[in-house]
This record gives structure tokens, sequence and C-alpha cells, in this order.
């Protein structure tokens, strides 16, 4: 981490406050960047009225996650916001009809959807907040620890993947990410 610019104070004078470098100025921007700062965008601008963020949970070339409050019901949210920009057509409209979908469903092993929405190309959607690991940190501290030690374990997560995939079989759902 670079350290923070500070302007030399006038004799008699208090140390004025850091001035942070702008993003632009540390790195070249990369999808993942600006796919980040459209969403902060439109947060912003669209949803400020209703939801405060209070961390970003993940990032991704076409969107990202942010941890917000739902200021009207004090609830903490998950707030998903996708860049459709580069997406064909069928595969926006199989975005928002899996999002209708899934606003229907009510089974423990899949979060709940409450709301969503598009401002220009980018489309969110607002959904339960579930505290923890996401499945890449699980990996990888299953990845760190004996294989003997982590067997229940890893028997008990696919238990609960079945379940929840036999779940939305029964409602006529295929999860995109096993197509």
């Amino acid at each position: 981490m670079e350290p923070d610019i500070v302007e030399p104070a006038s004799p008699g004078q208090e140390p004025a406050t850091p001035i942070v470098p702008a993003q632009a100025d540390l790195a070249p921007a990369t999808p993942e960047s600006q796919a980040l700062a459209q969403a902060e965008d439109l947060l912003k601008q669209s949803l400020a009225d209703r939801y405060r963020i209070t961390e970003v949970l993940d990032t991704s070339g076409r969107g990202a996650v942010f941890k917000a409050i739902d200021t009207k019901s004090d609830l903490d949210v998950a707030i998903k916001v996708i860049d459709l920009t580069h997406l064909p057509l069928v595969m926006q409209e199989r975005i928002r009809q899996d999002t209708k979908l899934a606003m229907k469903l009510d089974h423990p092993g899949i979060v709940q959807v409450f709301d969503f929405g598009q401002v220009d190309q980018l489309f969110y959607i607002i959904m339960e907040f579930v505290p923890g690991a996401n499945l890449h940190q699980v990996r990888q501290s299953f990845t760190a620890l004996e294989k003997k030690t982590i067997l229940p374990q890893i028997i008990q997560l696919m238990h609960q993947l079945s379940l929840t995939v036999d779940f939305m079989h029964q409602q006529q759902i295929l999860h995109p990410s096993l197509m």
C-alpha cells in the first residue's frame, strides 16, 4: 500500500489532511474495476434513497455484489449488479426470467430474492444477505485441510446441495451452472 501524500503545512498551521491518490492514478482500469465503479454509481444514483452500501462483497468482470442496509426495513441485504452491456439479448432476457423464477422459490438452500430492476444497462437484484463464507472461500479452506478431516464436511455440503438442486428440478428449474 502506498503512503498517503500530505501537503506540507505553512509555519503556524496544522498539517493538512492526507491527499489519497485516485484509484485511476494507482493502477490501470480493468474491466473489474470499471464494473465496480459503474455498479457503485448505479447504487448512489438510483437506489440511494432506499439502500445504504456498507461493503463490497465480490466483484467480477460483469458486475459486483454489495452488502447494504435496507433503510426502510433496517435489514441487511445483498445487491447483485450485472452489467448487461456486452451480453446478447437472449442472455439478458434469461437473466430477467431466472430472477423472476428465483423470487417464487422458498427453500433454505436458496437465497430469497426481494426485488430487481434495471437502470440503463445495469441489472440489479436485491436479495437476502447470508453471512459467512462464499463458495470460493469454502473451497480454499477445504484445500488447506487434510482430506481425512474434511470428508464429513464435504459429504454434508454435497447432501445440502443435492437437496437444493432436487427442489429446483421439482419446480422445473435448471440452475445455469448445471447446464
